[in-house]
């Protein structure tokens, strides 16, 4: 019992020694913005006054100039942008030279008044910036409160972060979403780094039209890409093959009609991906010759566009897939096509991703494509 009472004063007395932190009143703070006519720092500014009014009823004032005198700034930009304004981050605080990488800290000593520095290693690190700001404030009734000792840098340690965004009648919940909610989705995944988004083309393995569609699928989805380029986000397409025959002319040239007009309508593209299955039912062959076709389209609208391809579903049991794995490999190791950019693993790939990264060249890329998108049967499956 003395050794448990001496554990607890000791325990009790850790408490006693903390600090409690100084916390900076963000209700009257103004948001300046480095570079006023960058899309993607604008965008940060508005997702970060926006989404403080929504918690907290503050709506905080936005401009380009530093103000006179001591009022709490909130200074967003890259690194080098605030280092031009004398923003600096303190010793021992670096920003990692990565895309996407970001630093936070409180600067006292550039001027009068306190400044939030928000940096970002480039635009988007900024914007990801922005986001890391939002998770770390206390908000509440008419106010957000901000540790003064804030200072951090982080880098992602993956690359590509993205996540699917389906406007189709797939989950009777999408198909009801108005432009203003999708924006909504975007900002709560940037505020956790999501860096990539994948659309869906109007036409795919689900019914062309729903009830709930407030604008017609190819409409969302020009706005849904425009959103996405306003953010600075990489934009993808998921386009599956799902046509009964590409070995008919007519075919072939009816699906490159439908896909140039969906390509010629979007605002930017960086890559598309056309899973070989999942749904789709084309031999891998035949698929590559149809997708070398896609690719010269494609490259006609952007011209630095991607396209990658899944062997998902290829050799699966009783569906007459037999020896299309082989095929696959084979394709790639013995004629390495040069208009083809990357590889994606994902659901009903008949092989490891460790054993999919054995037989693609390294030339390849290999990209995951994890389904989470399913509870019971599924890639990922949840038990009970």
């Amino acid at each position: 019992m003395k050794s448990k009472t001496l554990f607890l004063l000791a325990w009790a007395g850790m408490f006693a020694l903390a600090a409690p932190a100084e916390l900076l009143d963000l209700s009257r703070a103004r948001v300046v913005v480095s570079d006023s006519i960058a899309r993607i720092e604008v965008k940060a500014a508005a997702m970060l006054v926006d989404e403080i009014e929504n918690r907290s009823r503050v709506r905080l004032e936005t401009s380009a100039e530093l103000p006179a005198g001591n009022q709490l700034v909130i200074l967003l930009g890259t690194a080098k942008e605030l280092a031009a304004k004398s923003f600096r981050p303190p010793s021992g605080l670096q920003i990692p030279e990565k895309p996407d990488a970001l630093a936070l800290w409180v600067d006292t000593t550039a001027r009068s008044g306190p400044t939030i520095c928000v940096a970002g290693y480039d635009q988007r690190g900024a914007l990801f910036a922005a986001g890391r700001l939002l998770r770390l404030l206390e908000m509440g009734r008419d106010k957000g409160l901000l540790d003064n000792g804030t200072r951090l840098a982080s880098a992602p340690q993956i690359p590509l972060r993205g996540h699917q965004m389906g406007f189709r009648p797939k989950t009777n919940s999408y198909d009801a979403w108005t432009l203003a909610m999708w924006e909504q989705y975007l900002r709560d995944m940037i505020v956790f780094g999501m860096n990539a988004v994948e659309l869906i083309p109007p036409r795919s393995d689900d019914d062309l039209d729903s009830p709930h569609f407030p604008k017609p699928p190819m409409e969302m989805m020009t706005a849904m890409s425009q959103l996405v380029s306003d953010y600075g986000l990489e934009l993808w397409v998921w386009y599956p093959a799902i046509d009964k025959d590409y070995t008919d002319p007519k075919t072939i040239e009816m699906a490159l009609r439908e896909r140039e007009e969906v390509f010629r309508r979007l605002p930017r593209i960086n890559a598309v991906f056309v899973p070989g299955g999942d749904p789709g039912d084309t031999r891998p062959d035949i698929l590559f010759k149809f997708m070398e076709q896609t690719k010269r389209v494609l490259n006609r609208h952007h011209p630095n566009a991607q396209l990658w391809v899944s062997p998902q579903g290829f050799d699966r049991p009783g569906k007459n897939r037999e020896g299309w794995l082989k095929m696959f490999y084979e394709i790639l190791q013995q004629q390495e096509p040069k208009w083809l950019d990357g590889v994606v693993f994902g659901p009903q790939v008949e092989a490891t991703i460790a054993a999919l990264r054995k037989e693609v060249p390294s030339r390849y890329p290999i990209r995951n494509y994890p389904d989470i998108t399913h509870s019971r049967g599924c890639q990922y499956p949840v038990p009970e």
